[in-house]
């Protein structure tokens, strides 16, 4: 009889295994599908994220490089402007330096033609009409 019980156990404790290891698998598979569904969402989720900084990260990148060529170009116009600058003033000092050599030589030719203008120490000075 201790034989016959011991296999009933045995045989009992078999089947509840089984039935629960049926249960279990029912069980897994509802949570593998409502783990999945959400996972799934959430994936396309960070996906779409990772993707949305990456296009952020391009840009930056192009922004910086777009930023260095303009301050390159900065640079080159500050030197630019400078050597305009000084050529400028360089000019401006010739064109003084011009300018008084002309008022120089005007004076020179107004002298010139003040003294062709004057009457020749033989000859009469014409009378004042005033």
């Amino acid at each position: 009889m201790a034989t016959f019980l011991g296999i009933t156990a045995l045989f009992t404790a078999i089947v509840a295994m089984w039935l629960a290891n049926d249960a279990l698998k029912k069980v897994d598979d509802k949570n593998d599908k409502f783990i999945r569904t959400y996972v799934s969402d959430v994936r396309g989720s960070v996906e779409d994220a990772i993707a949305a900084s990456q296009n952020t990260v391009r840009e930056v990148i192009s922004l910086k490089e777009r930023l260095d060529t303009l301050e390159q170009n900065i640079a080159a116009m500050k030197n630019m402007d400078e050597s305009m600058s000084d050529n400028f003033d360089s000019k401006i000092n010739m064109l003084r330096s011009d300018l008084a050599t002309l008022g120089s030589e005007t004076a020179k030719l107004d002298d010139k033609i003040l003294k062709f203008e004057e009457p020749a120490p033989d000859e009469p000075k014409p009378a004042d009409e005033s």
